[in-house]
């Protein structure tokens, strides 16, 4: 079942103003809301609508006091050449392509969006978006302009399993079938912040984690929608005697991180940027392997991996 998501609407046209006889006007919808770390305001015009479905709209809130890393306006408008035809392995892939000249932003090609987002200070920004109708392009919104702006704030849109334990989150890095689900499901009394996709960003308080929807549902009960302590980022790997963690640091952690990258930027500047946000993340949180037994709990295991030692604070190593 769909839902128009409405946390505030209004027309945009401005009282008082005359057109010519004949003219088309073009109304609009005024939405604000807060998806993972950005922040939303939505100028809808009339036919463009915007909907997602329920389990979309469980990690949309009301603008408040959540923590974000970016703030967007975006001028929404039907697209009348979406949704495109995509080969059928790329149905749901969203592709960014940083902006050519110097300009700092992206643009955000899917199947059912095309979107352009631009800086216009250290934490606003503007997009023009053409949307296709129906929850498809809704989500395809949500996530394309929240990954544009998560990059360019610095963050990283992953796969992976996320949990809380003790009002911290660790991340469970993998392939699918690599077991994060499993991985996730062996910490007892821990609540699932994310099935299979999370954003992680850079913030004055360290690196914080925001779950983001999609993927398997998860044995765990749902923890509160929001920006958690990232403390540690493991990738998992099944093992058939004891469960074990392995620190890893250098190179091979940021090849762990950036394996986990889903954004498809494969441009020289794209990869660049990406590599970047992944060696600053595998320095400022611990990353790992993680060795999972089918039955056995982790939670021994992640306490002795992940407790801060002294001049540590939780949510990363120090800068």
């Amino acid at each position: 079942m769909s839902k128009v998501l409405g946390m505030e609407t209004a027309s945009a046209e401005p009282a008082g103003r005359s057109h010519p006889p004949g003219a088309v006007v073009a109304r609009t919808q005024r939405k604000e809301l807060v998806f993972g770390p950005v922040a939303f305001e939505l100028l809808i015009e009339e036919g463009a609508g915007f909907e997602v479905d329920a389990e979309v709209g469980r990690f949309c809130e009301p603008p408040g006091e959540q923590q974000v890393v970016g703030r967007v306006c975006c001028a929404v408008r039907r697209g009348p050449a979406l949704p495109r035809q995509v080969p059928w392995p790329e149905q749901n892939t969203l592709r960014f392509f940083a902006l050519d000249g110097g300009e700092d932003g992206y643009r955000v090609e899917g199947r059912e969006l095309l979107a352009t987002v631009r800086r216009l200070g250290a934490e606003s920004f503007a997009a023009s978006i053409e949307l296709a109708p129906g929850s498809e392009g809704g989500l395809a919104l949500l996530r394309g302009v929240m990954g544009a702006v998560v990059h360019l704030q610095g963050g990283l849109l992953l796969h992976a399993a996320a949990v809380e334990l003790d009002g911290r989150a660790v991340v469970f890095l993998g392939p699918s079938g690599a077991g994060k689900s499993t991985a996730a499901g062996l910490c007892r009394g821990a609540r699932c912040l994310a099935y299979d996709h999370v954003a992680v960003a850079p913030t004055t308080l360290g690196y914080r984690v925001w779950g983001l929807p999609l993927g398997s549902a998860s044995t765990l009960p749902d923890g509160p929608v929001g920006a958690y302590p990232l403390i540690a980022a493991l990738r998992v790997r099944r093992s058939t005697s004891a469960p074990s963690i392995e620190r890893i640091d250098g190179v091979p952690a940021l090849f762990i991180v950036r394996e986990a990258v889903e954004s498809a930027d494969l441009s020289p500047v794209g990869e660049a940027d990406y590599l970047r946000a992944a060696m600053e993340l595998a320095e400022c949180v611990e990353v790992g392997e993680i060795h999972t037994v089918l039955g056995v709990e982790l939670n021994t295991l992640l306490n002795g991996f992940f407790r801060p030692s002294s001049g540590e604070s939780a949510g990363g190593r120090p800068r």
